[in-house]
């Protein structure tokens, strides 16, 4: 899907679900929109998925367990914290906005994501009960929330 970038810049043109989409992904696996635009500011969104997933693919089939999660590629090295850091929801988030992705698209994958969705969200289980910093809703919303939200 592309889509055409108006003067007043790609947030105007893009639902609210969608924007947050495209910056949590793209954030995370730091794929700067601007590489993927055209020369008349059109975004190939399905790209962009397509390039999130294969990043955030490849940290789930390197690192089975969800011990710790990532959050930054700086090429093919993750930055990772442990289930209690505050930002420890994205990736699973992340995971249930590519699911979501998957599904309305037709992926053949879409369940896979479903899984790893799943398993990087209950990896956080404990963290309910978390009571050293204020960003619980970091780390709940975004994976549990989501998973909630798109199930």
């Amino acid at each position: 899907m592309r889509r055409r970038v108006s003067e007043s810049g790609l947030f105007s043109v893009i639902s609210a679900s969608r924007r947050l989409l495209l910056v949590s992904l793209c954030t995370l696996v730091w794929a700067p929109l601007v590489s993927y635009a055209d020369d008349n500011g059109s975004i190939d969104i399905d790209h962009v998925m397509r390039v999130a997933a294969r990043k955030l693919a490849r940290y789930d089939e390197q690192h089975p367990q969800a011990v710790r999660y990532p959050t930054e590629a700086k090429g093919d090295t993750w930055v990772t914290v442990p289930p209690h850091d505050w930002v420890s929801g994205f990736y699973a988030g992340a995971l249930w906005y590519v699911y979501e992705y998957a599904r309305e698209n037709d992926w053949p994958d879409a369940e896979e994501w479903l899984a790893r969705a799943d398993k990087w969200t209950r990896g956080l289980e404990r963290q309910q009960f978390f009571t050293g910093n204020h960003d619980i809703g970091f780390m709940i919303f975004d994976s549990y929330g989501n998973g909630y939200r798109v199930t």
